[in-house]
């Protein structure tokens, strides 16, 4: 029952930084009707992405309410010394662990 889901949304990359191609946007097209939200040109052929957005909005229509969604606003790309970025990276492979404890 997604009434009774309780999601956590980590820290990613952010709009902000996370460009793609035309080849993602048709994906993304293909998704959802609302997809202009979650796109924006940024020149020739590279759009940016909300990811956590989309996320969001696939949560809300498959059943879980807004209040018992949480994100952490953190684009991993822009904070590249707190988080690892594998765009901000270059292609490095790193690692990220996030613990989520519900407490009675």
């Amino acid at each position: 029952d997604p009434q009774g889901l309780l999601v956590g949304l980590g820290p990613c990359i952010g709009n902000c930084c996370y460009e793609v191609d035309i080849k993602v946007v048709r994906s993304i097209k293909n998704s959802t009707a609302r997809w202009k939200e979650f796109i924006k040109p940024v020149r020739a052929n590279k759009y940016t992405f909300d990811l956590v957005g989309l996320n969001v909005h696939q949560l809300l229509q498959a059943g879980v309410p807004q209040g018992n969604i949480v994100r952490v606003n953190a684009c991993t790309a822009c904070n590249s010394k707190v988080f690892f970025s594998h765009r901000a990276s270059k292609g490095k492979t790193g690692r990220q662990l996030n613990l989520i404890q519900l407490l009675d």
